[in-house]
């Protein structure tokens, strides 16, 4: 088959982690596959990268022009961006698009490719977007929007309003298949009229062969740690659930005086005074932004992996990345009982998982940290779920076996 799989991301960001492997494991089973993502620097020219594999089937990587006007280049909607992806639609046929997301620079190609060739369309769904609780209320609650000239503003929440109708209204009436990341989009696909047949729950893998449990004492040294005090690690692109996090260690801190928290990523507060007011100042190390290799350190370092999860609409219909990373690194997780997070650190003992609040994710690390001796097993059992239960081949037959079944029913009737 020859498929484009299209991401609105920047390049190394948000669903790239879940797209991309799509892409390469297809290419290696001996289909034409082309990527599409943005461009973390170009402005105005793509780059565009050729392999082929032993299989027979090849890969195109394209990044597309960032300039994105007064939108973010996360958003999807950079005019080269969409002319490119566009140009490359109405060029090239393609049996399937599988658009991971419904952002303009996924949307306008895979509407093309269907009204030109009748290409299937396959529309991904992994975060909860519009509404009440979902991301664009979080983005616009943010400083760095806020600071943002009140025009800008204006126009920014123009685009968060049609991408917000949009983001039902394209898998009700235009996919001809669905793909979703959470048992709680799975319903809500279904309640908005998506027919079971054309509905599948696929998670999202684990990097398994990037992230390995690494020598704990070898890591603290690149990070200047101390090899006998407790490491509490954390990494996220974004913090909604930064108070609670905060809240947590706190109490965590304040029952473990010896215990450390190493954090890469987004910063949890803009105020280093809310840090010390909190007591958290030198008890809690900010990388700031690292790359993927870093992070594979850093969860090296940590004897327990933090996943702070409110129970907002967000976070129970996403799934968080970051727990696949954490699973493939082989350590013990403290977790909040959000979505489909239980199931999954449950399922063979990976961790503690507690109520979604401060103190929970506090009892649940404080109970953690009491079993140090069972730390080495714990991560094992964490690293043999990344292995069975998130295998990224098993995962690609399993999205492949499904495009190819919508395929045999033909394009979708609407009503």
């Amino acid at each position: 088959m020859r498929i484009l799989i299209l991401n609105h991301n920047v390049r190394g960001r948000g669903t790239y982690h879940r797209a991309l492997p799509f892409a390469r494991l297809f290419a290696a089973r001996g289909h034409e596959v082309a990527f599409c993502c943005v461009h973390p620097e170009r402005l105005y020219r793509p780059t565009f990268v050729r392999r082929r594999f032993d299989g027979g089937g090849t890969l195109v990587y394209c990044e597309m022009p960032r300039w994105s006007g007064r939108h973010d280049p996360q958003e999807g909607r950079g005019p080269l961006d969409i002319a490119r992806r566009l140009w490359l639609v109405a060029t090239r046929r393609f049996d399937v698009v599988w658009a991971f997301e419904h952002k303009l620079n996924c949307l306008y190609p895979a509407r093309l490719a269907r009204r030109l060739y009748g290409t299937t369309f396959v529309s991904d769904w992994c975060d909860r977007w519009g509404g009440e609780e979902g991301l664009f209320d979080f983005c616009q609650s943010e400083e760095g929007f806020l600071r943002l000239p009140p025009a800008v503003q204006r126009i920014r929440r123009r685009a968060f309003a049609q991408e917000a109708r949009l983001e039902e209204s394209v898998r009700r009436d235009e996919a001809d298949a669905v793909t979703v990341i959470s048992r709680a989009l799975r319903e809500r696909a279904l309640n908005i009229g998506v027919p079971k047949d054309r509905l599948l729950l696929l998670p999202t893998g684990a990097d398994v062969d990037g992230i390995r449990p690494l020598d704990k004492d070898e890591c603290r040294r690149e990070f200047g740690l101390p090899t006998d005090a407790p490491v509490l690690g954390y990494v996220a692109n974004f913090n909604p659930d930064a108070p609670l996090l905060l809240d947590a260690l706190q109490a965590i801190l304040a029952a473990a005086p010896r215990a450390l928290c190493l954090h890469a990523g987004a910063p949890l507060t803009g105020s280093e005074y809310a840090l010390r007011e909190r007591g958290l100042s030198n008890r809690l190390h900010h990388l700031g932004w690292i790359p993927p290799e870093r992070c594979a350190l850093l969860y090296g370092a940590s004897d327990i992996l933090l996943l702070p999860l409110s129970r907002m609409r967000l976070n129970v219909e996403r799934f968080p990345h970051k727990l696949t990373d954490y699973l493939a690194a082989g350590r013990p997780i403290a977790a909040n009982d959000v979505g489909d997070v239980r199931p999954l650190i449950e399922a063979k003992g990976a961790g503690e998982v507690a109520y979604p609040n401060a103190q929970g994710l506090a009892d649940a690390t404080l109970r953690l940290l009491q079993r140090h001796e069972e730390w080495p097993e714990i991560g094992r059992r964490a690293r043999q779920t990344a292995e069975e239960l998130l295998d990224w081949n098993r995962i690609a037959e399993q999205s492949l076996d499904f495009i190819m079944r919508v395929r045999a029913m033909g394009r979708r009737r609407r009503n």
